[in-house]
C-alpha cells in the first residue's frame, strides 16, 4: 500500500554470531533499533517475519565491491591475468554464471588482440 514500507533485514554474519540466539521477538526489537537509528523509522510493524538460514552462504565484509574495483585496477598492469568466482563478483549462482560469462568475454577479447 502506499501509506506502508516494507523492509527487510538480515541479521547475522561471522561478527554477530550471537545474534543467532536471540529469540525472535528479540531480533525484530533489534532490528527495530537499528532501523530507528539508520533511518528514523519507529512505527510498529504491521507484521513480522523471521526466517533463520544458520548453515547459509558466505556474506562480503562492508567494502567488498570497492576492494574488488582495486583488485581490478591492479589486473589491469597484469594483461592476461583473469579473475572469477564467488569471491569476487556474486555469491549465488547466477552471479557466478554472470561473472564467468563475462570474464570468459574477456578472455576471448584478450586473444583475439
Amino acid at each position: 500500500p502506499v501509506d506502508a514500507l516494507l523492509v527487510r533485514c538480515y541479521v547475522g554474519g561471522d561478527r554477530t554470531g550471537d545474534a543467532m540466539s536471540m529469540d525472535d521477538k528479540e531480533l525484530v526489537r533489534a532490528c527495530r533499533a537499528e532501523l530507528g537509528e539508520m533511518a528514523g523509522i519507529a512505527a510498529e510493524p504491521t507484521f513480522s517475519r523471521v526466517f533463520r538460514f544458520e548453515r547459509s552462504g558466505p556474506q562480503y565484509d562492508v567494502g567488498h565491491a570497492r576492494r574488488v574495483d582495486g583488485i581490478d585496477r591492479e589486473l589491469r598492469a597484469h594483461p592476461g591475468l583473469f579473475v572469477t568466482g564467488s569471491g569476487y563478483r556474486g555469491i549465488g549462482i547466477p552471479d557466478c554464471i554472470r561473472d564467468g560469462r563475462e570474464t570468459g568475454r574477456r578472455v576471448l577479447s584478450y586473444l583475439s588482440a
